[in-house]
């Protein structure tokens, strides 16, 4: 059994669109001294934490899909914090959490705009 799953040509354009606009944010935004977007990979192992037991989740709507950030703290050689942005989509009988753009930084302050919409709080 493949865990493959297929996406229609209209989501993938929209994400792909998406991650291209999301990017050419982070370029802008992303202060001197943070984690360089080169690395950003060597991070994505605790994406699957982050979205199971993140510290704060926000969902929202952007054209009329639903959205949220997921917030969490990781602690290992280094403390810093992971963002990522998502997006639910449709798959047969149940909704993939799909991460359109994942940031790992050292300050969160300058991530904020990802911190809207309604804030669900988690507590472990």
């Amino acid at each position: 059994m493949s865990d493959e799953i297929k996406i229609t040509d209209d989501w993938a354009d929209w994400l792909s669109q998406k991650k291209s606009e999301f990017l050419a944010w982070l370029i802008q935004h992303q202060p001197i001294g943070e984690i360089a977007l080169e690395k950003f990979a060597d991070f994505y192992v605790y994406l699957p934490e982050l979205l199971s037991r993140p510290v704060e989740k926000y969902s929202y709507q952007i054209e009329n899909k639903k959205m949220h950030t997921f917030v969490g703290f990781f602690q290992t050689d280094i403390k810093f914090w992971l963002v990522s942005i998502t997006v639910d989509i449709p798959h047969e009988k149940e909704v993939i959490v799909f991460p359109i753009l994942t940031i790992p930084c050292y300050d969160l302050s300058w991530t904020q705009e990802w911190m809207r919409g309604e804030n669900q709080k988690e507590i472990h």
